[in-house]
């Protein structure tokens, strides 16, 4: 019923979110990002399509986005500031929202020297490692890297 997607970027992820969404008759895409000047018009006017300007991990922000989605079938996409920390505090956020049967798919797990671009220095991995440490009811689904071709391995997490 309602993908929430933190990162937006130009909004091209969240037009086809919400084009599908759109196929199916129902659902809500309630997208964040710090700055939505750059969104495309027409993900902007989606009817399926909620923005929020603002840090996705400002309390104010996280309250609006988790108003949208209590008590509604709910999966939720990290693709935002890639630093540890900051995936760290938007798991505290987001990841209570996930229903059980859906997903919280963290992007970009493969920086770090995981496998690549190993200057990095800590980011979604480490996150996601911590995160799968102290949180039971969540299982990694390897399944969804079954074409071997991923920027999130290991970041596809299927909430019990």
């Amino acid at each position: 019923e309602v993908i929430v997607e933190i990162g937006v970027a130009y909004g091209g992820s969240t037009l086809y979110y919400a084009d599908l969404l759109e196929l199916h008759g129902h659902g809500q895409v309630v997208a964040c990002d710090v700055g939505l000047s750059g969104v495309n018009a027409r993900a902007r006017t989606h009817p399926r399509v909620t923005l929020i300007e603002g840090d996705s991990t400002d309390q104010d922000v996280a309250d609006s986005i988790r108003n949208l989605a209590v008590g509604r079938r709910t999966m939720v996409l990290l693709d935002s500031y890639h630093t540890a920390e900051h995936v760290k505090r938007e798991l505290a956020h987001y990841a209570p929202l996930v229903t059980p049967g859906c997903y919280l798919i963290i992007e970009d797990t493969n920086i770090n020297g995981h496998p690549v671009y190993a200057q990095f220095g800590p980011g979604p991995h480490e996150a996601v490692e911590e995160f799968l440490s102290k949180n039971p009811g969540w299982e990694r689904d390897r399944s969804r890297e079954r074409l071997l071709l991923t920027f999130n391995p290991g970041g596809y997490l299927k909430r019990l």
